[in-house]
């Protein structure tokens, strides 16, 4: 689990350098976010099947901590979140949901067998 909280949730977090190009071009973020090319060299997308086939192989001991850090994650930025709006930070809180919606998927095709 510490391999997820600590170096993969990390990596799919929202930065600075996605900030900086999503307030300087937000078109050039969201095509950089959805190129299937991108793909293949990404750090976010290479952390996120990890975790997809950690949750898959192994789904007793890390989908359950994986959703309950998520939740944890959501909660504690929701907190926040209206707070500090102008923070980069509250970022995270977004990534974090399609995190969670990554893993939800995740287990639903586990338990249908797919």
């Amino acid at each position: 689990m510490a391999l997820i909280t600590h170096v993969l949730f990390p990596i799919m977090c929202f930065d600075e350098q996605d900030k900086e190009l999503w307030e300087d071009d937000p078109h050039e973020f969201v095509r950089k976010t959805f190129d299937i090319m991108e793909d293949y060299t990404s750090q976010r997308v290479a952390a996120c099947n990890l975790i997809i086939d950690l949750c898959k192989k192994r789904t007793q001991t890390t989908l359950v901590p994986t959703l309950e850090m998520c939740v944890g994650v959501c909660i504690l930025k929701t907190k926040k979140v209206f707070s500090i709006a102008a923070s980069s930070s509250n970022c995270t809180y977004y990534w974090a949901l399609a995190f969670q919606n990554v893993i939800t998927l995740t287990f639903e095709n586990v338990c249908q067998g797919t």
